[in-house]
């Protein structure tokens, strides 16, 4: 009996390359099949995840709105009794509470517009 072995030869050298790299695919895709599985729970976790998260969003957007009213009606009265005692600066006291309730508002609307499509 004529046994060949395959030896790293100039003539078999290409058909040696091509096994090692259909073998080198194959234990690639063997070990990297558990981590697609796990990927796509991964994926499902985190859009229940964003699901659950909306849900709250728009309670959270409304609580925020509330504060920012609640804000302005403070700053309003606190402006109301400042501009009656004749203070002279009314207008920045203005100012700090109004802007404080705009930017409390306007942060709010910017982060609905950005995280709810």
């Amino acid at each position: 009996m004529n046994q060949t072995t395959l030896t790293a030869t100039p003539k078999n050298l290409p058909v040696a390359k091509l096994s090692f790299r259909v073998l080198a695919t194959l234990v690639v895709v063997v070990v990297t099949s558990p981590v697609f599985a796990q990927a796509a729970k991964g994926v499902s976790a985190l859009n229940d995840a964003r699901t659950s998260l909306n849900q709250y969003f728009d309670a959270g957007v409304n609580v925020t709105y509330g504060a920012a009213a609640i804000i302005g009606l403070i700053g309003a009265v606190k402006v109301y009794q400042k501009w009656t005692n004749g203070d002279p600066d009314t207008g920045k006291v203005a100012g700090a509470w109004l802007g404080g309730a705009i930017f409390l508002a306007a942060v709010t609307t910017v982060l609905r517009v950005v995280f709810i499509q």
